[in-house]
């Protein structure tokens, strides 16, 4: 039969673990929440980064057809 001393002690023992649990529960949330926006962030910048590259391709093409051009025919008519 437990004592009620027996019972504090489980109680005082319960409480602390809840508590552990508790803060555990917090850290790994609160780390897992960083990681999703941090992927976020990581997804936005691909994004504008593969932006930027697609028109630096674009004025890259569009430079060598003129320096072919220029190389061919000797003509330059530049267009935006």
């Amino acid at each position: 039969m437990a004592t009620p001393l027996d019972a504090g002690l489980l109680a005082s023992i319960l409480t602390n673990f809840n508590e552990l649990v508790g803060t555990v529960q917090y850290l790994i949330g609160g780390i897992f929440g960083i990681y999703v926006i941090m992927l976020v962030l990581k997804y936005l910048e691909y994004r504008i980064i593969k932006k930027s590259f697609r028109e630096l391709v674009k004025a890259t093409k569009r430079t060598n057809e003129l320096l072919t051009r220029i190389e061919q025919h000797g003509e330059v008519n530049i267009r935006k």
